[in-house]
């Protein structure tokens, strides 16, 4: 999982004393359960501790928990810490990030409005709820958030990446090149800059860029399934179907869970005619994403391929219904003799 951005507390501790191994556990970040056994047993002191060391500590354990997927319990801890320190704005911003780890965006936003109302300049705020906004589809607003943590800290990296991006997914596709070429300029190292770059490349159909960025990215990092997926696709328009499946199957490997790329390996076996090496991915691509209009397309235009006509209708069919913009899917399905009556009341109307 991606690591949430929360902001550590420092725990208070004289030099003398016999539990420094455990407040410095608590303070670090590199052993989760190092983290959370040290942090638990300052909890657990209650009145030996003060009330900033055991906020920090409820803190900090929120934070292991956050970086382990657990955010309900982050939220626990990060409301014990609220409520010890009401006027700590790492809290609010850290127990925002677990209302985003949940999909609770509103939550989230709510936070990180509390944490910038008590310190307006901490940039951290501004780029979460920017990611909150950008997870529901605001580009606007995340794009004015994170215009505010860059007015804060102009050299803030990952608020430039999260602009780029919100910016590739809105469209406008020359600022958000900009962005990643600013961060590139400056950390040439940066593989998800690169990643990102190829994507909003091949968005404009500038394929040999795209293979350029998503072959430096993969160079820097070889753990990242989707950059194999963005190169499979490159591949995939260049009909080198080969090569695409070498990297959605490598996509794969590292996610099994992928169903773009299992949908995409399906895609490119049925492009170089091989269909019943492409049907058992295309099945799983709808077991993972069973209401998602494109791999249900997939799997119908393969059925079709393999004479399996009525399995073919009844995905197609579905898929339209989802996205009455597959124009390819109500071509196969007229070929097929099916009456459009049928799913014409989800197409759109002129």
């Amino acid at each position: 999982m991606v690591r949430p951005f929360v902001i550590a507390l420092t725990i208070a501790v004289s030099a003398s004393s016999a539990l420094a191994d455990r407040y410095r556990d608590c303070g670090q970040n590199a052993d989760l359960d190092r983290q959370l056994r040290g942090c638990t047993e300052i909890i657990e002191r209650d009145g030996e501790e003060s009330i900033s060391n055991r906020a920090a500590a409820y803190n900090n354990r929120g934070i292991a928990l956050n970086d382990r997927g657990e955010f309900e319990r982050a939220i626990v801890d990060f409301n014990n810490a609220v409520a010890l320190e009401p006027e700590d704005a790492a809290a609010y911003n850290n127990r925002g990030e677990s209302y985003r780890g949940t999909g609770k965006f509103d939550r989230a936003i709510a936070d990180y409005n509390r944490a910038i109302a008590i310190n307006p300049a901490l940039p951290l705020p501004y780029n979460n709820r920017g990611l909150a906004h950008q997870s529901k589809g605001d580009y606007d607003r995340a794009i004015a958030d994170y215009d505010k943590a860059l007015g804060i800290n102009p050299d803030y990296t990952k608020a430039y990446i999260n602009r780029g991006i919100a910016y590739k997914e809105r469209g406008d596709l020359d600022r958000a090149i900009a962005d990643f070429d600013r961060v590139l300029a400056g950390n040439p190292e940066k593989a998800d800059a690169y990643s990102n770059r190829g994507r909003a490349h091949l968005m404009r159909g500038e394929l040999r860029r795209a293979l350029t960025d998503f072959d430096r990215a993969i160079a820097i990092d070889q753990s990242d399934a989707r950059v194999y997926n963005n190169r499979g696709t490159v591949y995939h328009k260049q009909g080198e179907y080969d090569r695409a499946i070498a990297d959605y199957t490598k996509a794969i490997e590292i996610k099994p869970d992928y169903a773009s790329a299992y949908n995409n390996r399906a895609w490119a076996y049925f492009k170089r005619g091989s269909s019943e090496l492409g049907l058992p991915d295309a099945e799983r691509a709808v077991k993972l994403a069973p209401d998602d209009a494109t791999v249900l397309d997939t799997r119908g235009q393969i059925y079709v391929a393999l004479g399996r006509q009525e399995e073919a209708i009844a995905d197609l069919t579905k898929a339209v219904m989802l996205d009455p913009r597959l124009e390819g899917s109500r071509e196969v399905l007229d070929k097929l003799g099916v009456d459009r009556s049928t799913y014409m009341k989800s197409l759109p109307r002129n």
